[in-house]
């Protein structure tokens, strides 16, 4: 590494530590609100929010990242990351209102998805949680956490329609069952209850032919 970039590190370390202290005497000095910021003092106070975000200490994260949008109102980041504090307070319409905002800004970004399906997930809406880790994954298709998030979405989701249907409330159960084939059109068990739904309809015909398709995607469950 060169002399210049081994300074700039150091540099950068140090403005850091200076915008920590700043914070930790005095949070709405840190930074000026009427004043332009540069772009490297702004990634500073969002990268200074991170690391108070990874402490615990939350408010001051949300002082760094709402400094950060007084300069610069339409930073997506600061937007997703004061989201993702305020589900950590439990604040979830609010974590839901700023994800949002910063996929409106920057609609291309997996990880906001990814979040926003998190929030979801902790309220337990199955529904709109999926169709999130969906959205994730046509922004980024080899993305591994976003391919678990959405089965276990999708899990969820054919439970309560089992559940539903349990409770006889088909429309219900027919609602989650077509949301899992919309993400995993080869789910044995989303077959199944697709069939076993039609024929409390009186559609024999299709009760069957959803059955035995359950049945070629897996023959070993005797329950089919």
């Amino acid at each position: 590494m060169s002399k210049s970039r081994k300074r700039t590190a150091k540099t950068v370390k140090t403005e850091l530590n200076m915008l920590k202290r700043q914070h930790e005497q005095n949070p709405a000095s840190a930074c000026r609100s009427h004043q332009p910021v540069g772009v490297d003092l702004l990634n500073q106070h969002l990268d200074l929010g991170i690391r108070f975000c990874q402490t615990g200490q939350l408010s001051q994260a949300v002082t760094c990242f709402q400094q950060v949008l007084q300069s610069e109102p339409d930073n997506p980041d600061a937007w997703h990351l004061w989201g993702v504090v305020a589900a950590q307070q439990q604040q979830y319409p609010t974590a839901i209102e700023h994800i949002n905002r910063a996929i409106g800004l920057k609609p291309t970004e997996a990880i906001f998805y990814s979040n926003l399906g998190n929030v979801y997930m902790q309220q337990h809406q199955i529904l709109p949680a999926s169709e999130c880790f969906h959205k994730a994954l046509q922004c980024h298709p080899n993305n591994p956490d976003s391919h678990r998030q959405l089965a276990i979405a999708c899990e969820k989701l054919l439970d309560s329609g089992i559940q539903h249907h349990q409770d006889e409330r088909l429309p219900e159960a027919a609602i989650c069952d077509q949301q899992v084939f919309e993400h995993q059109p080869e789910c044995a068990d989303a077959w199944h209850l697709w069939g076993v739904i039609a024929c409390e309809e009186d559609d024999y015909a299709a009760a069957l032919e959803r059955i035995y398709r359950a049945i070629e995607m897996n023959p070993a469950v005797a329950s089919f």
